[in-house]
C-alpha cells in the first residue's frame, strides 16, 4: 500500500471512528434522558428550588402542602400604615393573602417537561448541576386590597390651597396660608403592601 492509499485509509477510518463515538454518544444520552425522566415521572426534578427551598424528588403534592402550611402563618401578618395621626392595618388573612400552592407545584413539576426534548435536557442537566430557582408566586384578593387602598387615599390625599393676603383701606381683609397638596400613589403604595406581606 503506498503512502498516499495509507493516509487516506487511515483519514476514513477516523472519519468513521469520530461518526461512531457521536452515535454512540447520542444514544448514552438519550438512554440517560429516558431512564432518568423514566424514574421522575412522578417526581420533581433533582436542582429544582423555590425561592431557594430545593423541592427535587418530592411529588407535586409534597411541594403543594408545603406551600399551605406556609400560608398558616402568612394569614397572622399585618402590614401598618402611617401618615402622620393618621394609621391603618392591612391584614393578610383578610385579603386571603398567600402563596398560590397549585401554581408553584405545577411549575416546580413542570420544569423539563415540555415538548421539547433539547430543552428539556439542558434545563434538567442545569437543575442538576447548578440548580433551577423558580420565583416564589402569591394570590390575593385584589379587589379588596383595592378597596383598603382607595380608603387610605382618601383619608391621607389633601388638595393644594392657594395663600390669600388682601388688603383694603390699609387693612388686611383676608388672610390664609398656602398648603401644598399631598396625593397617595396607590400603584407604589399596592407593590409595597405587598412587598411587605410577602417578605415575612
Amino acid at each position: 500500500m503506498t503512502i498516499p492509499k495509507q493516509i487516506k485509509h487511515i483519514a476514513k477510518s477516523s472519519m468513521w471512528f469520530i461518526f461512531g463515538a457521536i452515535i454512540g454518544f447520542f444514544f448514552f444520552i438519550s438512554f440517560v434522558y429516558f431512564y432518568y425522566k423514566q424514574s421522575y415521572s412522578h417526581l420533581v426534578y433533582e436542582g429544582v428550588q423555590i425561592n431557594g427551598i430545593d423541592f427535587g424528588g418530592e411529588t407535586k403534592d409534597q411541594v403543594k402542602s408545603y406551600f399551605k402550611d406556609k400560608n398558616k402563618f402568612i394569614k397572622n401578618i399585618e402590614v401598618t400604615i402611617v401618615d402622620g395621626d393618621f394609621s391603618a392595618t392591612i391584614s393578610a388573612k383578610k385579603l386571603d393573602f398567600g402563596y398560590d400552592e397549585d401554581l408553584l407545584s405545577d411549575q416546580a413539576f413542570i420544569l423539563g417537561r415540555s415538548n421539547n426534548a433539547v430543552s428539556n435536557i439542558s434545563l434538567i442537566v442545569q437543575a442538576y448541576t447548578t440548580g433551577a430557582d423558580l420565583k416564589p408566586a402569591y394570590k390575593y384578593k385584589e379587589d379588596e386590597l383595592n378597596k383598603k387602598i382607595k380608603q387610605i387615599k382618601n383619608s391621607i390625599d389633601v388638595a393644594p390651597v392657594d395663600g390669600v393676603f388682601s388688603f383694603e383701606n390699609g387693612k388686611v381683609i383676608a388672610f390664609k396660608l398656602s398648603k401644598d397638596d399631598k396625593s397617595v400613589h396607590t400603584e407604589k403604595l399596592k407593590q409595597q403592601i405587598l412587598k411587605k406581606l410577602s417578605a415575612n
